[in-house]
């Protein structure tokens, strides 16, 4: 009601009034313009110019100490999940990394806190504490060592691809490059039709070998499938045999 009044004012002073009142009324009513304006911004939310990115809880597996598990590749597990989850707060890092122990790695760990409640101050610093512990001495030169000997043997296509998935994903210090990937995929294949077409291509990636495989082993179940199955018949062979003791004695009787 206020603010209707002073503009019905300032029309009026500018309508009737001389110059210099005529200027004053001007000037108030921009200046009050301006002040509405501003606490307007002001109250005005702001929004984000990039939306809030929602946590994700992924799974991580749990890490018992023992040597069939990589380490290395465990916490690559772990800081994907802390990402996943923003955890910022170094403790609490520390924490959801111990969270995910198991077994004598567990027993360990929080037997270190109980003992000194600083001994892990960041998630570095447990990192390299659990690795000189349970890490055995050159893992990664051995996973190495096994994946450039792994052979298909009796197992089927999809049991192999990710073995050897899982073998190249354990080395991590010095990963095994591409070229020597895909070589020793394709050379640890039985011989067949699946070895043969994958070394006429010779794919670039790991993943595109295991498609070409795949898809050349689902083609000669096909041609298997439908090949008749021609089953033989017997075949009665007759054999004459001569009976000896008969024709003798008719040839003497004869």
């Amino acid at each position: 009601m206020a603010d209707k009044a002073g503009d019905t004012v300032v029309k009026t002073v500018l309508r009737v009034g001389d110059a210099d009142m005529q200027r004053l009324a001007a000037q108030e009513f921009m200046v009050r313009e301006l002040a509405e304006a501003r606490a307007a911004m002001l109250t005005t939310p702001v929004l984000s110019a990039t939306p809030r990115v929602t946590p994700l809880e992924i799974e991580v597996s749990k890490y018992g100490g023992d040597e069939r598990t990589p380490l290395r590749r465990w916490f690559c597990e772990i800081d994907e999940a802390i990402s996943a989850r923003q955890i910022s707060d170094a403790q609490q890092k520390v924490i959801f990394a111990m969270s995910m122990l198991t077994g004598k790695a567990r027993s360990w760990a929080f037997g270190c806190k109980v003992a000194d409640r600083e001994c892990f101050p960041t998630l570095e610093v447990f990192k390299s504490a659990l690795q000189n512990t349970f890490e055995p001495p050159q893992s990664e030169f051995r996973l190495r060592a096994e994946f450039l000997s792994v052979k298909q043997g009796v197992m089927d296509l999809h049991d192999y691809g990710q073995r050897v998935r899982y073998l190249a994903s354990c080395v991590v210090s010095v990963p095994i490059d591409m070229a020597t990937q895909v070589t020793t995929f394709m050379t640890g294949l039985r011989d067949g039709p699946v070895k043969t077409q994958l070394f006429r291509e010779y794919p670039e990636t790991l993943e595109a070998a295991f498609a070409i495989a795949l898809r050349e082993e689902f083609n000669a179940r096909q041609v298997r499938e439908r090949v008749p199955r021609c089953i033989p018949m017997a075949q009665s062979r007759w054999i004459f045999k001569p009976n000896v003791a008969k024709d003798g004695a008719r040839a003497l009787l004869g």
